[in-house]
């Protein structure tokens, strides 16, 4: 019987000893990821046998261009100026969280150049108060993060930048940009995106998302909007590129992560928006929201079921119109338009009663209750429901002076 337990005890002791190994550093000032003698453990992360172990790169740099996703590691964490190259050829697995920038105050930098990055857990750049900046840029492969993504975190900055024309990024949580008051700048300028959860713009800090290229895939329907703005100060930026997918909400909303005066802007300017839903504000919260739509190089189409388009009381539409025009929101059914129109000419002056599509409704109709111009502009604009209340338009000029808004 004694023998027994005694078996009992060591084999019990040999699964402590396999799960509960110290953390693995990187102990090179600059390498080869998968080198055994380049690790503190004499073994690369997640070897067979060493499944779920932490490991660190603090200060080097570990460059990998082979296969090493037979092996899983667990948590993995940078520091104090780390940077870790992923090169042709990568595959690398981590069963938990991705941790660039986890302490320290120096700087840390992802490079993935191509190859395949697998998180089974989150990612965040920028996580404790004493880190310093994280940066993500890829300019190549495919990155799929499990869980979500957050950029930003208590006070410290985190940035993704990805730029070239094959990569590929699948977040399957949220997407969280500017966290317990951390800034968070997303920069899109080529390849796809593909948010699958609701994700936030800004939660408890100041967040920004810059589309320039390639495109950015929304999850469908209306119930995992993509919030902007619904804990302080996001901005969604469209310089280029394609926004597709499901509902987006600019400003406050009514989500209990959200904070008491959130500021959500969204700047179209050039690329192809096509949504389920836009909701710009909400007149039940505190806070401010804005679309703004420079010039006509732009396609919005707004082709949900029901009122899919509404700019709220508390809401502004600002139309930047040049000499190319404006691009309006075109909505497959019904829109309603409560909140304040600022119309800005930039580069020429419009003809006496010339006119300009704002909004336009296919199958619906809009609805303006509340409808205003901007403080000043009475005397130069005059706003026009017209083609059976299907489209809101401006005119330039109108006399007499004082009537905000005509009817027809």
């Amino acid at each position: 019987m004694r023998r027994k337990l005694l078996a009992l005890c060591l084999a019990m002791a040999s699964i402590l000893a396999q799960t509960s190994w110290a953390d693995n550093n990187f102990n090179v000032a600059s390498g080869d990821w998968n080198t055994a003698g380049n690790w503190s453990l004499g073994h690369v992360p997640g070897s067979t046998g060493f499944s779920g172990e932490k490991a660190y790169i603090q200060s080097q740099t570990a460059t990998l261009s082979s296969d090493v996703s037979g092996n899983s590691p667990g948590v993995f964490g940078m520091n104090w100026g780390a940077v870790l190259n992923l090169n042709s050829g990568a595959n690398l697995y981590f069963s938990g969280d991705f941790k660039p920038s986890q302490d320290g105050s120096s700087w840390t930098t992802v490079n993935q150049n191509d190859g395949i990055l697998h998180i089974g857990g989150m990612m965040t750049l920028g996580w404790h108060p004493s880190a310093g900046h994280a940066f993500f840029y890829q300019n190549g492969g495919t990155n799929t993060v499990d869980g979500g993504v957050s950029l930003g975190g208590q006070n410290t900055p985190g940035d993704y930048v990805i730029s070239g024309a094959a990569s590929v990024l699948t977040i399957g949580g949220a997407l969280t940009i500017g966290s317990n008051g951390g800034p968070g700048t997303f920069i899109h300028s080529n390849g796809t995106v593909t948010l699958k959860a609701k994700s936030y713009i800004v939660q408890w800090g100041s967040g920004s998302y810059a589309l320039k290229g390639g495109t950015l895939n929304l999850p469908s329907g209306t119930g995992n909007p993509l919030n902007v703005g619904s804990g302080n100060l996001g901005t969604l930026q469209v310089t280029g590129g394609t926004l597709t997918g499901g509902k987006i909400i600019l400003g406050p909303w009514n989500d209990p992560n959200g904070c008491a005066n959130p500021n959500g802007y969204m700047d179209v300017s050039t690329g192809t928006v096509t949504l389920t839903a836009l909701q710009v504000g909400n007149p039940q919260l505190t806070g401010t929201a804005e679309l703004k739509i420079s010039g006509s190089a732009s396609s919005i189409t707004v082709n949900g079921s029901g009122t899919a388009f509404t700019v709220n009381t508390n809401a502004t539409m600002h139309c930047v119109i040049n000499t190319s025009g404006i691009s309006p929101v075109n909505v497959n059914n019904s829109a309603t338009v409560y909140g304040t129109m600022n119309l800005e000419l930039s580069g020429f002056k419009p003809a006496a009663h010339q006119t300009f599509n704002l909004v336009t409704a296919t199958s619906g109709t809009i609805a303006t209750n509340g409808i205003r111009l901007a403080t000043g502009q009475e005397s130069t604009w005059r706003l026009l429901l017209v083609n059976s209340s299907k489209t809101l338009q401006a005119m330039y000029n109108v006399s007499p002076s004082g009537m905000t808004v005509f009817f027809k």
